[in-house]
């Protein structure tokens, strides 16, 4: 869990298994993204995930659309919650970036 202000000079990389709870304000340098890889899951719990000089490229999450998705493995997750903010993103949050379509799927809960 992160609960002290950062900033951020490269990507964040959620792995699968992996959890990553932010509670704080990150403020990303220019084209860095947090990617969520299938089978990892990124909280933001009233946190800001933001840039202030300039745009961050934003939260990519993946899956594999051709897996069960009833199983939580087999796709990434993004879930804001709280009065979580993100601003100043070229996307907010994508389900791809790169590659062969197969990453696409992911589960995106949020709530206020």
């Amino acid at each position: 869990m992160w609960d002290n202000n950062l900033r951020v000079f490269g990507d964040i990389i959620v792995a699968s298994g992996g959890q990553l709870t932010v509670r704080c304000k990150l403020d990303f340098f220019d084209n860095r993204k947090i990617i969520v890889n299938q089978g990892g899951k990124l909280i933001i719990d009233g946190g800001k995930v933001t840039s202030s000089c300039g745009q961050w490229e934003g939260i990519i999450v993946k899956g594999n659309y051709n897996l069960d998705q009833s199983n939580p493995a087999n796709y990434g997750i993004v879930q804001t919650m709280n009065g979580a903010v993100i601003e100043n993103a070229r996307i907010g949050i994508g389900y791809a970036d790169e590659g062969p379509h197969t990453d696409w799927g992911g589960l995106i809960q949020c709530d206020n």
